[in-house]
């Protein structure tokens, strides 16, 4: 999935960082930039989304900082 694409198509991204109660929307087109993670392991689920933010496609991202 190509953001700019996806963008131009009105879909939107909804990113969760560890399970986290809230979630924030991206319709940037700009790659997806998380820092300020502390050391462990770490998910991130990214949602691909329609206008009305239902889901389209969803992807999970596992990884540790050490």
């Amino acid at each position: 999935m190509s953001p700019g694409t996806e963008r131009a198509r009105g879909r939107s991204y909804h990113v969760t960082v560890d399970d986290a109660p809230w979630r924030w929307a991206d319709a940037s087109g700009e790659p997806l930039i998380i820092n300020g993670l502390p050391a462990g392991p770490h998910k991130v689920l990214i949602e691909l989304v329609n206008r009305n933010h239902q889901t389209l496609d969803r992807g999970v991202v596992n990884f540790v900082i050490p």
